[in-house]
């Protein structure tokens, strides 16, 4: 941990920003498809609201600028950015590579006209491909290859990243740059690692070499005295077993700040998109009123401040506080939870994922009460994972 007094830095974290360009105000927010508010008719208190609703719909393009457009970067607020991908909607029936890369364009785009000189450090989502979730690894040459997804970060993602980061996005779609002197970032393809990606059940042994690579790097860093930060969209609990065994025996010794997508199970429609770390929680409703939804920080969120020196000491802080937890289950979803409340199960299984940080092992969720069979816990995270 830092020495107190030690100079602190505020990073961006953005994530699942899921633009919907067929999203339309007023609409049906609710709906047979999977993916609603987008142009079937819909009236009264279930009609899509102007800035997005909470349930099955994605964002439009004016929320997602409206919220950058809010932040004090340019007042220097923030150091860097870190954004961890699902950049396109849910409709994954319908889409094309074309429909990918509009996505990927147009929201780079954005970024870059609303944070101006802030370097943003991205990462890749599992619905930037189509199909989505299907990441071949770079043997697989061609066509079926990924290289249209890749060369196109690469190029969009040229004015952030230095040429050698660029070279293995190219190759694999994870990267490392120094984000200022002493502290590096790493951002890792967590699609190789996902039970989703049916590519790897041709060969899931180290996709690309990515956590080969990965060794060099923290090596590299340690002997130069540098930090780590390492983002990825998927956290490591929820990969395939072997991969995440070796992921966390690779990271448990040296890396401080693992920093994976923290909801990619549990909130899939209603996550926030960003967050500013140090945290400054936020919640706002969201309206039928096309004027700029406010963010309105609740009145306790400073008991919800990070402890700076163990991330376990806050997971035990909310397991034994119920009202701690509570309003952590209201600040997960954003001041928006869901009708039926976070009983004793679902409270074990959140606090479970939060501990875990490999695949398919209880020992971290063995002190959590009530003591749920592991299975059990599996299943209820199963239930809620959207994403």
């Amino acid at each position: 941990p830092p020495p107190p007094g030690a100079p602190t830095a505020r990073i961006l974290f953005l994530t699942d920003l899921h633009w919907d360009r067929q999203y339309v105000p007023g609409s049906a927010a609710a709906c047979p498809d999977p993916l609603c508010c987008r142009g079937a008719p819909g009236e009264g208190p279930g009609a899509a609201g102007f800035w997005g609703t909470y349930g099955k719909c994605d964002l439009p393009l004016h929320t997602i600028d409206a919220l950058l457009a809010q932040l004090p970067n340019g007042t220097g607020g923030f150091a860097a950015a870190y954004w961890t991908g699902d950049i396109p909607a849910h409709d994954v029936w319908q889409q094309s590579r074309g429909d990918q890369l509009r996505a990927l364009r147009t929201v780079t785009a954005l970024l870059r006209a609303r944070l101006g000189p802030l370097r943003v450090f991205p990462a890749v989502g599992n619905h930037e491909a189509t199909p989505v979730n299907a990441f071949p690894p770079p043997y697989v040459r061609g066509n079926r290859s990924a290289a249209w997804l890749y060369d196109a970060m690469a190029e969009a993602w040229q004015h952030w990243l230095p040429p050698a980061a660029l070279r293995t996005l190219r190759a694999g779609g994870f990267y490392t740059a120094q984000v200022w002197p002493g502290l590096r970032l790493v951002s890792l393809n967590m699609n190789f690692c996902s039970q989703a990606n049916f590519w790897l059940l041709i060969n899931a042994t180290d996709p690309a070499g990515q956590l080969q690579w990965l060794m060099g790097v923290l090596a590299d860093a340690e002997r130069d005295g540098e930090k780590v930060h390492i983002i990825g969209h998927i956290p490591p609990a929820h990969c395939l077993r072997s991969w995440s065994w070796n992921y966390y025996r690779i990271v448990s010794r040296s890396v401080p700040a693992p920093c994976p997508d923290p909801w990619h199970v549990p909130t899939p429609h209603t996550r926030p998109p960003f967050h500013v770390l140090a945290p400054s929680p936020c919640a706002g409703p969201l309206s039928m009123r096309p004027r700029p939804p406010q963010q309105t920080p609740h009145p306790t969120n400073q008991s919800l401040a990070p402890h700076p020196e163990l991330p376990s000491h806050n997971v035990r802080r909310v397991q034994h506080a119920e009202p701690l937890f509570q309003l952590f289950w209201f600040h997960l979803h954003k001041g928006h939870p869901p009708r039926e409340p976070c009983g004793a199960p679902c409270k074990a299984a959140l606090l479970c994922a939060l501990r875990s940080g490999r695949a398919a092992d209880p020992a971290l969720c063995r002190p959590l009460r009530p003591a749920l069979p592991f299975p059990r816990v599996q299943q209820l995270w199963r239930q809620r994972r959207l994403c």
